[in-house]
This record gives structure tokens, sequence and C-alpha cells, in this order.
């Protein structure tokens, strides 16, 4: 494998594609090779994706996640996982009006940015009920962001 540092001293390159070497000061070619290698990267990527994207569907079909091996890859895959959340703090806010105020502070950390206790509110929202005004209050302010899902060559 050629180094940064050899490579940028070459005063000439061999075309992967076609084998031709090309001086570093025909800059037509240069120009030329450069931007069929950055289409192809592009389709590459775009390939790598596909990839990715028909395994995860595999492996949810199969639910078969974490280390696999498939055609004699090994792979990681991303379970489906629950979103991780993100709280509304305005209506959160109107908790305060409800609860008492040691008891707000229990639930919601008031510092510079605010950070809501997820584990308890989900369980105040559940011990005061769906139709209650803090179990609605609960859940409207909870909003599920999906975490992205990744695959890995497994080492």
């Amino acid at each position: 494998m050629t180094t940064d540092l050899a490579r940028q001293e070459a005063q000439a390159i061999t075309d992967p594609a076609t084998g031709e070497v090309i001086d570093r000061s025909d800059t037509d070619k240069v120009a030329d090779l450069y931007e069929r290698i950055k289409q192809v990267r592009e389709d590459w990527n775009d390939a790598y994706a596909w990839c990715a994207r028909a395994l995860i569907d595999a492996a949810d079909e199969r639910s078969e996640w974490g280390k696999v091996n498939i055609g004699g890859v090994p792979l990681e895959i991303d379970p489906p996982s629950s979103a991780s959340i993100r709280w509304n703090y305005d209506l959160l806010h109107k908790l305060e009006a409800l609860l008492p105020s040691e008891r707000y502070a229990e639930l919601v950390e008031q510092t510079v940015t605010e950070k809501a206790k997820t584990v308890q509110l989900q369980a105040l929202a559940r011990r005061a009920g769906p139709d209650s005004e803090i179990g609605k209050i609960i859940t409207e302010a909870e909003q599920r962001v999906p975490k992205m899902r990744g695959v890995r060559i497994a080492r």
C-alpha cells in the first residue's frame, strides 16, 4: 500500500480502471480521473447504503441482531430500538402548578438547561392515569425520536 507521502511525491499514477499511466503534469487526464473516481465513490456509497438497508431488513425479518453471519460475512447489525426521548419543557412546566415544588424538582432537574427524568416522569404518568391532567401533560410532552441503525463488519 502506498503511503500518503509517497503518493504526494509520485509524478505519475496508474489509472486503476484502464491501467494507463497518468503523469501529474497532464492535468486534463488528472481531472478526468478525478471526476471518474468521484463518480465511482458516489456509486459505491449508494450501493453500500442499499446493502445496509437490505441487511437490516433481513435481520428484522429473522429477528436476529447483534453479531450474525450472513453469506459467510461476520456482521454486527443494530437491533430496532425504542426511540430516544426528547421532552417538551413548555408542557412539563404545566406540572409546576399541579405538583408541590419539591416533587416537581424531583422529576425535572432545574439547571441552566432542564433535563427530564424519563423513568420517574413515565412512572408518574402511569400512576396518575392516562386521563388525568398530569398523565396527559407527561404523555404529550414525551417526544420519541427514532435512533439511527447501522451495519458493521464484526471483528
